[in-house]
């Protein structure tokens, strides 16, 4: 039969640390001093202490984490690793991480984002200037840090594709070569229809005989 004790008042601070941040339940406090769980609730009642209110450090020894009881190594992992595979690495439920980074006074959301990959930079097939390229599969194609360089390019290339239209280096081109080529030469280079080529030389002034 458990004896009934009553608890010292030195012990107090010691008890509420137990529930509030050791990772203790009210049953072990209460069995360790023995008494019953009742009593200890009662007593804790008294002074006003809300066990609903237990710091991150409580849940995250309770599961046997110390990492997760600082805000710090849960920023140091942000961009490494994905909020699914963090929980899947610690052992726990994504609904009891999320829980917890709440409670570190963090943001789940951030944690939701895939890792940074690594950048990937390529000259402009142009001019040379620096590209960013999100993906290596993307390498298999030339790279131009604007639309205007791919079409100054496919011009100079001759391209047998559709190209961007680009007014001005449509309109420059026809000024360039009207006179020595007809309107199906220049569309046929610039891979496009006669029609618009007919098109921007008119509104550019430009008749022929």
């Amino acid at each position: 039969m458990r004896v009934k004790k009553e608890i010292a008042k030195e012990e107090i601070s010691q008890i509420i640390c137990d529930l509030l941040e050791r990772g203790k339940t009210l049953k072990e406090v209460a069995q360790s001093y023995g008494i019953t769980k009742q009593a200890l609730h009662k007593k804790l009642k008294g002074l006003g202490i809300d066990l609903s209110k237990r710091a991150p450090a409580w849940f995250a020894r309770r599961k046997g984490i110390e990492e997760l009881a600082f805000p710090e190594w849960l920023l140091e992992q942000r961009g490494k690793v994905s909020l699914n595979d963090l929980a899947k690495k610690l052992r726990v439920s994504i609904t009891f991480l999320e829980k917890q980074i709440k409670r570190l006074g963090l943001n789940p959301a951030d944690f939701k984002r895939k890792p940074h990959r690594e950048i990937i930079v390529v000259p402009c097939a142009w001019c040379g200037a620096p590209v960013v390229v999100s993906k290596p599969s993307k390498l298999k194609r030339r790279k131009f840090c604007s639309k205007k360089h791919l079409c100054e390019w496919m011009i100079r290339n001759r391209v047998t594709r559709r190209v961007l239209y680009d007014k001005e280096l449509v309109d420059r081109f026809i000024i360039e070569n009207w006179k020595v080529k007809s309107d199906a030469e220049m569309a046929r280079e610039l891979c496009l229809s006669v029609e618009t080529i007919k098109k921007r030389r008119r509104n550019l002034g430009l008749k022929r005989r």
